[in-house]
């Protein structure tokens, strides 16, 4: 007699030894079970009782509580995201991450995980792209992992409204109209998250979100000297004039450091105008003669 395995213990050895972050999300969960239908074998062995090529609602539906009864899922998101039984308990930042792919940590959350604070946040700052700018970039992913797809909508991203604390912690989404897909840290179980220059490029854009602006001016005076190069080299790729201006001001007015880059910026500086060291605070006729800022600190 040809040995045949099931669907369900093939998706239960999937969860267990081969997915590979503690926590899963509705869409990942569901293409395992596409792949299945799709390929009929698991590690070789015929799938016993799989005549069709995708997974009806029903049997989606009834994989999910199969695993949730055997225990090898546990509720993490209730309704979004599951912990895998047989891994470490999953942080809140693997949690939120791995609601959708188009997404990762930023701002003070961001500046956490590079060790820039030393606060202990108790918000999770998570910035996204819209729903539908996130469906259709993963379907064009889909139609590489899974080409031909009848009904793809189980298969994608959904919408996530926060109803409650995360691991003890708020979420705060921002949704980026122009967002730019992360990848994966290796090793991390599914982060994403801003580089090492983008954060402190975003301190300055958005300290309000980086624990205010007096927390943002400590951790330059404390860290800028030692990443000085890749803040440099971040600002002076991405950065608008008002970024140069602020930070250049940071590093070398408040820092006192130097670098040829910082001198190219102060040689194009923006004359005139209402710019302002800090968007979100009042305007000061306090200025930067050198950075043409208000210095509305």
């Amino acid at each position: 007699m040809n040995k045949t395995i099931s669907l369900r213990e093939s998706i239960r050895l999937t969860l267990l030894n081969q997915h590979p972050k503690p926590v899963i999300a509705l869409h990942e969960f569901h293409e395992y079970i596409y792949t299945l239908y799709r390929e009929k074998t698991f590690d070789d062995v015929p799938l016993g009782k799989i005549k069709t090529a995708e997974p009806e609602a029903r049997i989606l539906n009834e994989a999910l509580g199969e695993m949730l009864q055997q225990g090898i899922l546990l509720p993490a998101i209730d309704g979004y995201v599951w912990q895998i039984s047989n891994r470490d308990t999953p942080t809140a930042q693997q949690q939120v991450c791995d609601l959708t792919p188009y997404s990762h940590l930023s701002y003070l959350s961001a500046m956490e995980w590079h060790g820039l604070t030393d606060r202990i946040p108790h918000v999770l700052h998570v910035t996204q792209a819209p729903l539908a700018t996130a469906r259709k970039l993963h379907q064009t992913e889909l139609n590489t992992r899974l080409p031909g797809v009848k009904n793809v909508t189980p298969l994608l991203p959904r919408g996530f409204t926060p109803y409650g604390n995360i691991d003890g912690k708020t979420l705060i989404q921002h949704t980026k109209i122009r967002y730019r897909p992360r990848t994966e840290l290796h090793g991390s179980g599914g982060i994403r998250v801003t580089n090492l220059g983008e954060t402190f490029l975003d301190m300055l854009r958005e300290p309000d979100h980086c624990g205010g602006f007096a927390h943002v001016e400590d951790v330059f005076r404390e860290r800028a000297a030692e990443h000085l190069p890749v803040i440099v080299r971040t600002v002076e790729k991405e950065g608008t004039g008002i970024d140069k201006a602020r930070t250049g001001y940071m590093l070398e007015e408040v820092c006192g450091l130097s670098h040829r880059t910082i001198d190219k910026w102060k040689a194009t500086v923006q004359r005139g105008g209402s710019r302002k060291l800090v968007s979100s605070n009042p305007y000061k006729n306090v200025f930067s003669e050198v950075w043409c800022i208000s210095l509305n600190n």
